[in-house]
């Protein structure tokens, strides 16, 4: 049965009654790699609002995806959660985990202050909530700070300016990972040395960075 509002509503109560969350300036992605896995791979979301999805397991299979959104209050962190949750079947009961949170062996997801993180169990014999309260004791020990990255910027090309030629595009220095957004006559392209947008007619084009640095902040307009 597929989650329902309400139910998202009654696992978020817990956070409303709680002190002032404190507002973290983001997670160190390193820290968050559970024992005995490495990281495979991240990626930046295609939109704003959206989690940064990691990629953890042993050698080269995926065995968690863990989904991180640092979010500019603790009401962004609860829509994620909430929007999360509505995605789940059969959801896992009620865990001690960060403010709100619920999980079991294959799928935990919690909030804790301005932070959301799912862990979701694809393969392998992890164990999802325990790799979520590990996460949850980095989150804890997060320091305070703007949870914001700089935007990246859009970039407008007119015909003069975008020709025939494949143009290179420069990512902001500092960036874990990235998503080029093109709208108009072109697409992008990546190469062994980098991106490049590629024009497919006339008229104007404009290029966009969505980009996420290390502490998981990603970049919002």
């Amino acid at each position: 049965m597929k989650t329902s509002l309400i139910g998202c509503l009654v696992w978020l109560a817990p956070l409303a009654a709680a002190a002032e969350p404190v507002v973290h300036g983001g997670v160190a992605v390193d820290e968050l790699t559970p024992a005995e896995m490495q990281r495979l791979s991240v990626t930046a979301p295609t939109e704003a609002g959206r989690p940064v999805r990691l990629v953890y397991g042993r050698g080269t299979t995926p065995e968690l995806l863990v989904d991180v959104r640092v979010a500019a209050d603790a009401d962004g962190a609860r829509a994620a959660l909430a929007a999360r949750l509505r995605t789940v079947t059969s959801p896992p009961p009620e865990a001690a985990l960060g403010d709100a949170g619920l999980g079991d062996a294959g799928f935990a997801a919690f909030v804790r202050d301005n932070v959301f993180v799912s862990v979701h169990r694809v393969a392998g014999e992890a164990d999802a909530l325990a790799a979520a309260r590990a996460m949850d004791a980095v989150v804890v020990a997060a320091p305070e700070g703007s949870p914001a990255l700089e935007p990246g910027g859009r970039r407008w090309y007119d015909d003069a300016q975008l020709g025939e030629r494949p143009l290179p595009v420069e990512f902001p220095q500092g960036l874990l990972a990235a998503q080029l957004e093109v709208c108009g006559p072109a697409y992008a392209r990546r190469t062994g040395d980098g991106w490049v947008v590629v024009r497919t007619g006339p008229g104007t084009v404009t290029v966009r960075v969505l980009g996420v640095d290390r502490l998981l902040r990603t970049a919002a307009e």
